[in-house]
Formats: C-alpha cells, structure tokens, sequence
C-alpha cells in the first residue's frame, strides 16, 4: 500500500485476511473484519482501521503495486459492508498494466432521532442492530450472506467451509458438490433469492468514473502493475430525518 501526496494512510502496515464465497481475500481500510476465526471475531469484530485524508488537500488517493508476474484482482466497495457474492465486477490488473481509477462518493445519513423508531417504521436498520446472533453487526451484503447461507444449509443440509463464521454442521466432500450444483442458483441476485433485506440507515456507496488504463512495454514501469485508486469530493449529501412524528398528527387539545 502506498499513499498519494496526501498521505492517504499511515497507520495500516498489513493486510487484515478473510475467507469469503470469493477465496480468500486481502483487505485495506476495512472497517469490519467479520470473516475471521471465531476467537478473533468475537474480540473485536468491528474494526476501526480506516483511511482517511482531507479533501481540501487535494484528490485522496491510494496506489498498491505488485509484481509484474502476479496480476491482481481488486474489489472495491463502502468500508462500512463486506464483499457478497453477486458484488460488483472486480477489476483485474494484468502483467506491465497500470490502472489509475476515481471514485466519486455518496452518502446517506440518519438523524440521531430515528433511533427512537424501530426498523419497521423508519425502513431502514442501523449497524448496530443485527439480525443474527453469530454476526453482531448489520448490513445489506451481510443479510444477503446469511439468507444464501440458509439456502445453501436447507438445500444440502451443512454449511459451505467459506461461511466458517455461522453455525452448523461443515460440509464435507458430498456437501460441497451439492453445493456446486446449486451454485448458479446460489449465485442469483438476492431479489430472485427471495431474500428480504432492509436498506441500512447509513450508507456509503462508490460511483466508478471512466478509468485510464495504460500498458507499459518497456522502461522501468514494465517491471510493475499498479493500481491507483482516488476519491473525488462529494457535491450532494442525503439525510435521512423523520418529517413529521406521531405527536404531530394530534390535535391540540386545550
């Protein structure tokens, strides 16, 4: 990992590590290290290792380079949810290629006074109100797990290795092909899944912008691939706020 003019990060010196439906995954800036082994979940499963920069400083990027023989598959998605299975499309940097890609910013928040309503009538859930007792921690992408991971349970009765975290019997060798068979049903969008996940109340989603690639062929640059990813500033902020209360609906009585 290394940082832009800005000094994007200092303090993350390593990669945090997760199994996911994916393989296994190396993470920067996350925010939620939900995947990990039980002991190490349970002691701290959320994280606060985030990178953060000031926007008037200028464009906050980060840039990772690795060996030009390894190419390297990059997810990118809000610090603040977990790679699922039918996420966006990685983006792939191949041998002597250098990726430089922005990302334009929006965020929703909520207003503290939501909290005094519960999920049902604001529509919407916050982090800390989790709809699993093995994952202490709510998100979309967390919901759409649990409810694959139920399909996959019921369909061929154990749990896929990759789901480690949640309970139930580990698949063995004939739990995995009946896995497989299934997994291009598994692998549907959650809708089609039938799976009923409320949005979160406070959300962060990155936008791609057009990206500039370049394929170096000679020099001291073909001895690398880079990728470069940048944050533009955000123009437009939503708030989520409650309009009108109950109270409000009363008339006054004197």
């Amino acid at each position: 990992m290394r940082a832009g003019r800005t000094k994007v990060v200092e303090e993350v010196k390593k990669f945090g590590q997760e199994t996911t439906i994916h393989g296994v995954l190396f993470l920067a800036s996350k925010k939620l290290h939900l995947l990990e082994r039980d002991e190490e979940r349970k002691a701290d499963p959320i994280l606060k290792e985030v990178m953060k920069c000031h926007f008037l400083n200028g464009l906050c990027y980060a840039r990772f380079d690795s060996d030009p023989d390894a190419p390297v598959r990059f997810f990118i998605h809000s610090y603040l949810d977990i790679l699922h299975a039918t996420a966006a499309s990685p983006w792939n940097v191949r041998e002597n290629q250098e990726i430089e890609l922005n990302y334009r910013m929006q965020e929703t928040t909520a207003d503290t006074n939501l909290k005094s309503l519960n999920p049902v009538q604001r529509g919407c859930r916050f982090e800390y109100e989790p709809i699993s007792a093995d994952v202490p921690y709510y998100s979309t992408t967390i919901c759409y797990m649990l409810c694959r991971y139920r399909i996959a349970k019921k369909l061929c009765g154990c749990r896929p290795f990759f789901y480690h975290n949640l309970g139930g019997k580990l698949c063995d060798l004939k739990g995995l092909i009946c896995v497989a068979d299934y997994s291009q049903y598994l692998l549907q969008p959650p809708s089609k899944l039938g799976c009923d996940c409320p949005q979160p109340c406070n959300i962060v989603t990155y936008l791609p912008q057009i990206p500039k690639i370049t394929l170096w062929e000679y020099g001291y640059f073909d001895q690398r691939i880079t990728f470069r990813w940048g944050l533009v500033p955000p123009t437009t902020k939503y708030h989520r706020s409650i309009l009108f209360g109950f109270e409000d609906l009363c008339p006054l009585v004197e």
